[in-house]
């Protein structure tokens, strides 16, 4: 990277580009982009306008493609991220180890070798790290290090970041030998230590209270553009700058028997508090969960 330029960065199963928001936001920027949605590439483009956006298959697509495209040579990208699709891998799904989407990470390691970025970055669900005896888990890493990165791994709580939201994703950084990393501290969490909190070394968790406490409450089918108050939380100030009116505040049209099972869910419960009569025929342990308010 040169000085005074920002690192640049590229996002492979890119989604609607929630992860290159993320980076951006940190200094990078996103330049080229891939996923074989083609809503999520609209949306991809619409928030990342000046960015490069592939929609197609990532098996279609060479590292020599995505450089000619960013005029860059092998080794002058700073970051290559991606999270590949995670259903064969995810805790509430079939984990079937023969599900061919559980292979597309194989094309990340790919392009990772054709562009060779001097970081990477590579993302999926908790139960990557445990699934099939932890063969894939292993398999990246032997991967990452087979092209020359030096590689850490962790299950790593978003909550522990500020985030009013408990979400476990597994996370591997690779950096080339040159460079050297290590994870950020964590900012929030319940260390046990109240001293830690009152000298400002951790903070408490952020909670949905302080997240949305200013939005007003809708009933289906309607829609709200009014907050109900100002800015109550740092974290509410912060994503409201600039914004004084409320957008996609819209509750669903649901039909009048999902409604009734959906009010009779306590707080922190899901469709296993409903009776056996009231649960539809097949569903997800976790399905129509209602979170803590606090």
């Amino acid at each position: 990277m040169k000085m005074g330029k920002k690192p640049v960065c590229i996002d492979l199963f890119a989604g609607a580009g929630g992860l290159s928001a993320g980076l951006e936001q940190a200094g990078f920027s996103s330049v080229f982009a891939n996923d074989i949605d083609p809503d999520a590439c609209k949306s991809f483009q619409l928030n990342h306008p000046h960015s490069i956006v592939y929609g197609g298959n990532i098996s279609s697509l060479t590292g020599l493609d995505v450089l000619n495209q960013i005029n860059k040579n092998p080794g002058e990208v700073d970051l290559l991220v991606g999270g590949p699709p995670c259903q064969g891998f995810s805790t509430v799904g079939k984990k079937d180890i023969s599900d061919p989407r559980n292979r597309l990470f194989e094309h990340y390691f790919r392009m990772v070798k054709d562009i060779d970025p001097s970081f990477v970055l590579f993302e999926n669900v908790a139960g990557f790290k445990r699934m099939y005896d932890g063969s894939a888990y292993d398999a990246v890493h032997r991967h990452f290090n087979n092209l020359g990165y030096n590689v850490l791994s962790d299950i790593v709580n978003a909550l522990e970041y500020g985030v009013p939201q408990s979400r476990d994703r597994t996370i591997f950084i690779g950096w080339k030998k040159e460079f050297d990393f290590k994870w950020p501290a964590k900012t929030h969490g319940n260390t046990g230590d109240e001293l830690f909190t009152r000298m400002g070394l951790i903070q408490k968790p952020l909670t949905l209270k302080d997240a949305l406490e200013d939005l007003p409450f809708v009933a289906s089918g309607e829609e709200s553009v009014k907050y109900v108050s100002g800015p109550r939380t740092e974290y509410q100030r912060q994503r409201r700058k600039g914004m004084n009116k409320l957008t996609d505040h819209i509750g669903p049209n649901h039909g009048i028997n999902l409604l009734r099972r959906i009010e009779k869910v306590p707080e922190g419960g899901c469709i296993l508090d409903l009776p056996n009569t009231m649960r539809p025929k097949s569903c997800f342990a976790n399905t129509y969960a209602r979170l803590w308010w606090d």
